[in-house]
């Protein structure tokens, strides 16, 4: 077992896969090693970038939220006027709440691709729809287990749930001038009359511009320093969104401290005050009273 152990830890090292290697006690060589969602996610990254998925001014989204904040998933893409989305099921993961999650996600995205372990291949053909396409990660090897279908989004409130409340609200002002609704529900609402083409379009302009930046960054880094060295967290707003949430949760907390040693030295200059009256700094120099005398 340790002869397996040594030889996976140097496999690791030399590929510098990030391969998990834990122990179960009770039979040891049987869990040696436990596919996890990182793994998978490199592996589609790397072919996302290297197959094109990209194309030119295409944008690759991590952990993005969808529907509200309700829903998020682990990858997207979005390619011309296309959007595409990657969700991930390792080892560690169940398939219970697949069937929702990917009847949802056809709501938001053109074409829907499923990734899973070995260990969940043949349930999760069973669970999804034939038009969701579903990859296999094996021998951290991306196989294609079956083909799906591009199936263009066509409600209106899905790809306008898509936009910030910024965007929403110049559409309104460009397509619906005369409306003063300001609540995004009601937005909403309003600009279901405009052609579906113009929503989509602006829904997808929003994105590429909020999102190519850290993309471009992101693909250069990876083919600079390779992928594993590089920060997948970065690709998603929401990474620097808590990053400076922590950043002013610290800055906060620093200031609470500073205040409380001021409040401590403003206590002890009170006691002292009481302790010692009007002389409380001893008496002044001659030197001084001469100034102030003169």
């Amino acid at each position: 077992i340790m002869k397996d152990i040594t030889r996976e830890l140097e496999l690791s090292f030399l590929f510098k896969r990030p391969h998990h290697v834990y122990f179960n006690i009770k039979n040891p060589s049987k869990d040696m090693k436990k596919t996890f969602e990182i793994d998978i996610k490199i592996s589609v990254i790397e072919k996302i970038i290297e197959n094109g998925y990209l194309g030119d001014s295409g944008v690759l989204l991590n952990e993005y939220t969808l529907d509200n904040n309700s829903r998020r998933v682990d990858l997207a893409v979005l390619r011309g006027d296309k959007f595409y989305g990657f969700e991930i099921k390792s080892d560690a993961d169940t398939l219970k709440r697949l069937h929702g999650q990917s009847e949802k996600y056809l709501d938001f995205f053109d074409k829907l691709i499923v990734v899973v372990s070995s260990k969940h291949l043949k349930k999760s053909l069973e669970i999804l729809p034939k038009n969701v396409e579903v990859w296999e990660f094996h021998n951290n090897k991306i196989i294609v287990s079956r083909r799906g279908r591009i199936i263009k989004i066509k409600n209106k409130l899905s790809l306008l749930r898509l936009m910030s409340m910024k965007d929403l609200k110049s559409l309104a002002k460009q397509e619906i001038p005369k409306s003063f609704a300001e609540k995004r529900y009601d937005i909403e609402q309003n600009l279901t009359q405009i052609p579906l083409s113009k929503i989509r379009r602006r829904s997808f302009e929003g994105i590429l511009k909020k999102y190519e930046k850290a993309t471009s960054e992101f693909v250069g880094s990876a083919k600079f320093l390779g992928l594993e060295k590089s920060n997948i967290k970065t690709l998603g707003l929401r990474f620097k969104e808590r990053n400076m949430e922590k950043i002013k949760k610290e800055k906060n907390q620093a200031l609470w401290e500073e205040m409380k040693k001021q409040a401590d030295r403003d206590k002890a200059m009170e006691v002292m005050a009481e302790n010692y009256g009007d002389n409380l700094f001893g008496d002044i120099p001659t030197t001084i009273k001469d100034i102030l005398d003169d």
